[in-house]
């Protein structure tokens, strides 16, 4: 009878524990618009939050978060448009959809230093 009037005191502790301290797990893929492959490398942050996370090379990602839900998801990748995506109240984003995003570069042109200039550099630096 003693052991039952300690234990559950015991027991209750340990489960509020958990249910304070469990996460939860908002999960989905980030895939090209284009050729309808995932994006890996991609990355993936809850806005205005720190916590965030790369996706694989299947273009999978998961993030754990332990407070309230977050509002949205902030999808970018180099090469691509960013994306703002609006969490609903299951914790499965099924899939990101990104847009190729072409840069158009200026001409570069390299030439090749004189003697002269090259050792006035290498005299300065000394």
């Amino acid at each position: 009878m003693g052991f039952l009037k300690y234990s559950f005191p015991i027991i209750f502790l340990f489960f509020s524990f958990i249910q304070v301290y469990s996460q939860s797990v908002i999960k989905g893929q980030v895939i090209n618009a284009a050729t309808g492959a995932g994006i890996d490398c991609a990355i993936v942050r809850i806005e205005n939050s720190p916590y965030g996370c790369y996706t694989d090379s299947a273009g999978q990602f998961s993030i754990p978060f332990s407070n309230k839900k977050p509002d949205s998801l902030l999808v970018s990748c180099l090469g691509f448009y960013s994306k703002k995506i609006k969490c609903d109240n299951s914790n499965l984003i099924n899939k990101v959809y990104l847009s190729r995003r072409i840069y158009n570069l200026e001409e570069v042109s390299v030439k090749p230093m004189t003697k002269i200039k090259l050792l006035e550099s290498n005299s300065k630096k000394k």
